[in-house]
């Protein structure tokens, strides 16, 4: 009896290893010839070909499916989780990302850098785009566009999966800021912050104006616009509540440059205009220091009321010191700030 069912453990073993390709013809006489063998064999090797043909079965159904038994592979799945060995669908994907994945980020085109702001709006820190947006942003790599009067306006990476869209419910890839002035400009005709950047000249120009308008074709159409936090009452209300606007492209509000408000007791919202972007932090110190980081060659408009002043807005200065302010009517340069 041993021997029949050491002889029947071998020849169904070497079944499940042949079955994977066999017809449901030959599928059907096996199992006509099981049944015999167990009528003429007893209940105790009846039972072991039982559990053998168990093992068949499972060893059929995962080949059908194209898989392995469980144990012996990686499971099915975008990013080919638990193997290492990537799947089609990863592979695909990495081919797709080459033009940003084997590139030094100097050397990104436009379609490069929106390649890349794309697939990390998607896949936040685990896309392969991620490490070198870093890299680019901490090392302050700047790209250079021709605007349509002529000039050149360089830009860089400050923030990575930073903004909120106001288009759709996701985030923008990456946020660049111009590395000096492209325009000098009012924020308002008139001595007022009142409204403040919601209700400014130069916001309007930046959106759909003159300044919107020296913007190329091929800028333009890449551009997200996202939501931004400002106080767009007057400088002068302790308590005022920040609101938000939708921009395509926008002056950098105060607390997202500095770590920490200066003014954050008497005035809260010069606190909840937005975050510090990544590529300030570590970098910008607050009230009267020099910052490298923000020094443009020249002052430059942030979209923040100038606190307990009802006729000024806060402006960077030449050498980066983020504690000045002008009155609204006064020309100062514009370093706008977009997102992928």
């Amino acid at each position: 009896m041993h021997a029949i069912k050491s002889s029947l453990r071998k020849r169904t073993a070497l079944s499940a290893i042949r079955l994977r390709g066999q017809s449901v013809g030959e599928f059907v006489l096996l199992i006509a010839l099981v049944s015999l063998v167990i009528v003429f064999a007893g209940p105790q090797v009846s039972q072991a070909i039982n559990n053998q043909f168990g093992s068949v079965t499972n060893t059929l159904k995962a080949g059908n499916r194209g898989g392995t038994t469980a144990g012996g592979g990686i499971p099915s799945g975008p990013g080919g989780s638990g193997g290492s060995v990537p799947d089609q669908e990863q592979i695909k994907y990495l081919e797709s990302m080459k033009p940003v994945t084997e590139k030094d980020p100097r050397n990104w085109t436009l379609a490069d850098q929106q390649l890349a702001a794309e697939d990390i709006a998607k896949r936040g820190t685990a896309s392969v785009a991620f490490p070198k947006a870093r890299e680019a942003m901490d090392a302050g790599v700047r790209w250079s566009i021709r605007l349509n009067n002529g000039s050149y306006m360089q830009y860089r990476i400050i923030g990575i999966f930073h903004d909120d869209r106001a288009d759709v419910n996701s985030r923008a890839g990456l946020t660049f800021l111009a590395t000096s002035a492209i325009n000098m400009s009012q924020m308002n005709a008139r001595p007022t912050n009142s409204g403040g950047w919601g209700n400014s000249v130069l916001r309007q120009n930046m959106n759909y104006g003159t300044v919107w308008n020296l913007m190329p074709p091929e800028l333009q159409s890449r551009i997200k616009p996202v939501w931004k936090r400002t106080n767009n009452v007057d400088g002068g209300t302790h308590g005022a509540s920040v609101s938000m606007t939708g921009d395509k492209l926008f002056a950098l509000s105060y607390s997202e440059i500095v770590p920490n408000s200066r003014w954050a007791g008497s005035f809260p919202w010069t606190s909840n205009e937005g975050t510090q972007y990544e590529a300030f932090q570590g970098r910008v110190n607050p009230n009267d220091s020099s910052n490298p980081c923000i020094n443009a060659g020249a002052g430059w408009w942030t979209r923040t009321a100038a606190p307990n002043y009802l006729d000024r807005f806060i402006v960077i200065s030449s050498s980066g010191s983020t504690s000045g302010c002008i009155t609204a009517q006064m020309g100062c340069g514009i370093l706008p700030a977009f997102c992928f």
